[in-house]
């Protein structure tokens, strides 16, 4: 951090163990685009044409890409999920790679009690979406108090060499009500 309070890539970088580096970019701390994937979902980006999609257990429907964010909002239902349903990444995992995504619930009703989950599919099947195993770090379930942007971190190292065509990320398994998010990014790179 530097003198006046803001941060700064190398002073981020330094200060945070478990977290890629970052720099400052719209008052938002945005990990290093040179080193990973960044899905930012900006106005011109390539993740902004894709087509994405939230579905559960009673219906799915677009999400959308609006404001430098991907949103939508989920009436009743079990496993939400949001994924790419066009488009490709084409990401190759590498030992020491983590997905960040920086999400907040808008609206929620109910406690969560189950961890979120990460999946990702390969371009020979792009819609078998495979589990990106348990998530890690300390922030796990959202917190449906908050209204504030929180961090969800996975650890995908154990499988380098697969190349990421599209993702899916369940951010909340079991939600029984409505339920509305906004995703400001989702970071695929070196811890």
């Amino acid at each position: 951090m530097s003198d006046n309070g803001d941060y700064d890539g190398a002073a981020a970088a330094a200060t945070t163990n478990s977290m890629p580096d970052v720099t400052k970019m719209e008052d938002t701390l945005m990990p290093d685009t040179s080193k990973g994937t960044l899905l930012q979902f900006v106005d011109g980006s390539a993740e902004a044409g894709y087509t994405w999609a939230h579905k559960s257990g009673t219906g799915s429907a677009n999400a959308t890409v609006s404001g430098g964010v991907l949103k939508g909002t989920h009436q009743s239902s079990s496993d939400t999920m949001v994924l790419m349903t066009s488009g490709s990444l084409g990401h190759t995992i590498a030992a020491t790679d983590i997905v960040e995504v920086r999400i907040k619930l808008t609206s929620c009703s109910v406690s969560i009690s189950s961890p979120a989950q990460f999946f990702w599919s390969v371009a020979s099947d792009p819609t078998n979406f495979t589990p990106a195993g348990s998530p890690v770090g300390s922030n796990n379930n959202l917190n449906c108090a908050s209204r504030d942007y929180q961090i969800i971190t996975f650890d995908i190292g154990s499988a380098a060499g697969t190349v990421i065509e599209r993702i899916r990320y369940d951010y909340i398994a079991w939600e029984t009500a409505q339920s509305a998010y906004e995703i400001d990014y989702i970071y695929i790179g070196p811890a």
